[in-house]
């Protein structure tokens, strides 16, 4: 859940490389496709076609206006689905001065504020993807990257008010479901 933005897929680049390699080795790389907003803006990273890249949904599935977009009409800039990235808790890193007095109580029970936190971005979009994948996984453990990529993709839900190079193939269709 990390890049940069915009730009070119630097091939030489160790990170490209480390992901490459571990496609070849049958793990799949899943990337924040990055929380610039604009047009032609994603993560570098994200763009390889050995990665699954991630658009930031809202709970109700449109998509967030923070999440970067791709081109039109280039075949690799463009988001590969779309996952919940607005209002995400989860845990938090303990650093000093996070109490139960926080300005932004967890709104569950303020005494787990220190613990957790919410967020919006692809960063918080990416986890749920990953674990779509380890769930295929975990029912058919040779499935190879490709065959992770086609089922996401292929199960997704349409986006039908949104261009391809935004939202790829759509938002992930329990996430819809799931919080209606």
């Amino acid at each position: 859940s990390w890049g940069s933005t915009g730009g070119a897929v630097n091939v030489r680049n160790p990170v490209v490389v480390a992901s490459l390699e571990a496609y070849n080795q049958g793990i799949l790389s899943v990337f924040a496709a990055g929380n610039d907003g604009g047009y032609d803006v994603m993560n570098p990273f994200s763009i390889a076609p050995w990665v699954i890249s991630v658009a930031a949904g809202t709970k109700t599935g449109q998509l967030a206006d923070f999440s970067s977009r791709g081109q039109d009409g280039d075949y690799f800039k463009h988001p590969d689905i779309t996952a919940p990235g607005v209002s995400i808790y989860s845990a938090r890193s303990k650093t000093i001065g996070i109490t139960a007095l926080d300005p932004l109580p967890n709104p569950v029970d303020p005494l787990w504020t220190p613990y957790y936190t919410m967020k919006d971005g692809t960063s918080m979009a990416t986890p749920h993807v990953s674990g779509s994948a380890a769930l295929l996984l975990s029912h058919n453990s040779d499935l190879s990257p490709d065959q992770l990529i086609d089922l996401l993709t292929s199960n997704a839900a349409p986006m039908p008010s949104y261009q391809f190079h935004e939202v790829g193939y759509g938002i992930q269709p329990q996430t819809i479901h799931a919080h209606r």
